[in-house]
């Protein structure tokens, strides 16, 4: 296997294709990562590139420290895994595997063989003598990963692999791609639109957008601490308030006040976010608007709880999503409800979209604004921060106050029983 580096990639739109505006990442071998943007971003114009189908205009393409610009796409040893998966439908299953490696000279004894054996690893040994056109969807991508794994490629890459899938055939397959390029020991570059793929097997998660890399890391800080508003947009964050920083809290008439981050804030406004797993909905307080309240628009069952979609402002053009496991009968449409949020987890960014990353306490003494730049930082550590950017140390001074304790909650599941409890000890941003 081999490690991939990209160095500032770039052409020009194509009919059909968006454009590749100095894209750089790098891929450790033996190393997963996921390439996650919205449809149109440029994944897989990124992808043509780095396995020679399409020309660049400028960049350098790099799998174990030497270029492949130069190399034809047979000689680069990269796997292919596009959405149209491009099977020989009329063949069997064991006649797909054991094509690459045909190709590559290998004898048929050979052929044959590692492909029963990939047949097996995947699940479908029983399948080996079915033609393809007769498995279903979910087989059938399983069977072009095989194949693309099979001649054992340097380097893998994957379009939307599970992008025909239904829901539960995409969660076994996150888990069994994982496992295979894990077991393997495949370097591999995966594109997708869902930030579950990333988080279930992905060591490394690069966010794009129209064509460039918004942020690359770690996939854990980069869906913890993401560097911008657009970046946290894309990974599922929502938005809480916009407003200005009063007395330490950041104030949005109409909507609320959350506290502010543990350093002086760089700009006069700014806006909050959070992720909907880290957002929860109490009953409110009668006739008390304080905090953060909204008026339930619509409650949706997701398990034995529920989801509801609250309206923030007058307007209702405002709203989020948040758990409701405050008992197991939805709230009624229209009722007043609460949002809590879980200490740590709110995200700050400033009125140009830049994360408010937290300093450590010497550098919070000082005075002065922060240097800022014109596009967002892209985020390209191995290690984590300190802490994530925005968090709140305001200790908290008397129930229900409002402020974030320093103390985590536990996340692990309640039993109905404790849901009560639990919610009782989190207590509602004002």
């Amino acid at each position: 296997m081999a490690s991939l580096a990209v160095r500032s990639l770039a052409r020009g739109a194509q009919p059909g294709a968006p454009a590749l505006n100095g894209v750089s990442l790098e891929i450790d071998d033996g190393r997963i990562a996921a390439l996650v943007g919205p449809t149109g971003s440029g994944k897989t114009a990124l992808l043509r590139a780095i396995a020679g189908l399409d020309p660049l205009d400028r960049g350098d393409i790099l799998i174990d420290g030497m270029s492949v610009l130069n190399r034809p796409v047979h000689e680069r040893r990269i796997g292919l895994v596009f959405q149209n998966l491009a099977l020989f439908e009329a063949r069997t299953a064991l006649e797909n595997v054991a094509f690459g490696m045909r190709a590559r000279g290998w004898s048929t004894d050979q052929c044959d063989e590692q492909a029963a054996e990939l047949l097996g690893h995947i699940g479908l040994a029983e399948h080996a003598a079915r033609p393809v056109a007769e498995l279903s969807a979910e087989a059938r991508g399983r069977i072009a990963l095989a194949r693309a794994i099979a001649p054992r490629p340097d380097l893998l890459l994957l379009d939307e692999p599970a992008a025909t899938l239904g829901e539960l055939q995409r969660s076994l397959w996150r888990d069994l791609l994982g496992e295979l390029l894990r077991g393997f020991g495949i370097t591999a570059l995966v594109a997708t639109q869902d930030v579950r793929e990333a988080a279930a097997y992905a060591d490394v998660t690069a966010v794009f957008m129209r064509g460039r890399v918004l942020q690359l890391g770690p996939t854990p800080r980069v869906l913890a601490s993401p560097s911008s508003t657009v970046v946290a947009e894309l990974v599922g964050y929502q938005r809480l308030l916009e407003g200005a920083w009063r007395d330490g809290e950041l104030h949005e008439p109409g909507v609320g006040s959350l506290p502010g981050p543990d350093l002086p804030p760089i700009e006069s406004t700014a806006s909050a976010m959070a992720h909907p797993s880290a957002l929860f909905a109490i009953p409110a307080d009668q006739d008390d608007d304080a905090g953060l309240v909204g008026t339930v628009e619509r409650a949706i069952p997701d398990g034995p709880v529920w989801r509801v979609r609250l309206g923030l402002d007058a307007g209702g053009l405002r709203t989020v999503t948040a758990r409701w496991e405050w008992d197991m009968q939805p709230p009624a449409v229209g009722s007043r409800l609460a949002v809590m949020v879980v200490p740590g987890t709110l995200r700050y960014f400033t009125a140009s979209g830049h994360a408010v990353d937290r300093r450590p306490r010497a550098a919070a003494r000082r005075t002065g604004p922060a240097p800022s730049s014109t596009e967002p930082p892209e985020d390209r550590e191995t290690a984590a921060d300190p802490a994530p950017n925005g968090t709140s140390e305001v200790a908290s001074n008397g129930a229900g106050n409002g402020r974030l304790p320093t103390e985590a909650i536990p996340l692990n599941p309640a039993a109905p029983s404790e849901v009560d409890v639990r919610h009782r000890e989190l207590p509602r941003v004002d």
